[in-house]
């Protein structure tokens, strides 16, 4: 489940990033956020990926639950 998560989380990356303007430094946040929870603090990940942001903490819930329940 988790990797269908981060496949739907990566298409939704690439169009934000076709839709809004994001930083260098914003769109490597986004393509790491699956990985590194601590790219959650990034002014572009907060204010111009919303979704992205949302669909990646459902992929770390995802990835703690199935984690405990296992």
């Amino acid at each position: 489940m988790r990797e269908r998560g981060a496949e739907d989380y990566r298409q939704r990356v690439w169009y934000t990033l076709r839709a809004k303007d994001i930083t260098l430094k914003g769109i490597d946040n986004l393509f790491s956020l699956t990985d590194n929870p601590t790219r959650f603090y990034s002014k572009d990940v907060l204010v111009r990926a919303k979704v992205a942001m949302v669909m990646a903490l459902v992929t770390w819930s995802v990835e703690g639950y199935s984690s405990t329940v296992i």
